[in-house]
Order: C-alpha cells, then structure tokens, then sequence
C-alpha cells in the first residue's frame, strides 16, 4: 500500500465512504457502501462496485479499543493483511 492516505468515514446510518489516494498522480478513489458490526468486534464494510461488470468489495477489520482498525485478509482496493486505521479527531 506504499504512502496511501486513506480515509474510511463510517456514518451512523450504517453508510460508508472509502476514499483512497494512492499519492500518484492518480484521481482519489471513492467508493461508497454499508457497514455493520459483528460479534467479536469484527467489522464488515461492503463497498459497491465501480463499474457495472464489478463485484462488490467486502473487507473485514478486526477492532481494538473502540477505536483502532486493522484489515484481517487481502482486498483488492487496500492489499494485505496488517493494514491500521486509526481515529482522526
């Protein structure tokens, strides 16, 4: 994932937009879809497709301290597993 500035906005009504960029002369990437939790502070977020012929990203996050997000597996829009999100306030 290299020096992506990545912000993931999770919205009280369960929406969420994705936004990525790459930091590569590239437009950011926005992706938009639904989140919700699950037991064992798993979240889940399903991103729409891009395009019509797309399938729907599904990534899951791993939770710590009501706060802290790290990417359990792979996905196609942020890679491997070991990915950390973290609060900005």
């Amino acid at each position: 994932m290299g020096n992506a500035f990545i912000v993931l906005n999770l919205a009280s009504d369960h929406s969420v937009d994705l936004l990525l960029d790459y930091r590569n002369g590239h437009p950011l990437v926005v992706s938009k879809g639904q989140w919700k939790m699950h037991p064992n502070q798993i979240l889940e977020v399903a991103l729409r497709p891009a395009q019509l012929n797309s399938e729907q990203s599904v990534m899951l996050f791993q939770v710590f301290n009501n706060s802290e997000l790290r990417l359990t597996g792979f996905s196609e829009l942020l890679g491997n597993n070991g990915l950390k999100l973290l609060p900005v306030n």
